[in-house]
């Protein structure tokens, strides 16, 4: 591991990615309660995401005066046959 270290930092430093000269790295693993993807979390999931996004993007547009979808007719026009 430490050989690998050792080359990437100098290839970092051969093609100017690093201006330092010691550089400290944190690898420390943290525990987590993760979900294993099935189907219907990954469903679950875009569903919550997109949901959320489509409420921001309303309500930056209704702050600038603009609306995501028309807005139904108070008096609906009667069918003329």
């Amino acid at each position: 591991m430490a050989l690998l270290n050792e080359h990437l930092v100098r290839k970092a430093s051969e093609e100017g990615l690093l201006k330092a000269r010691k550089i400290r790295v944190d690898t420390t693993a943290v525990e987590a309660n993760i979900h294993h993807p099935t189907d219907a979390s990954l469903i679950y999931d875009g569903v919550r995401t997109i949901t959320r996004l489509v409420k921001q993007v309303k309500a930056l547009g209704a702050a600038n005066g603009l609306y995501c979808m028309k807005k139904p007719d108070p008096q609906p026009q009667e069918a003329t046959a």
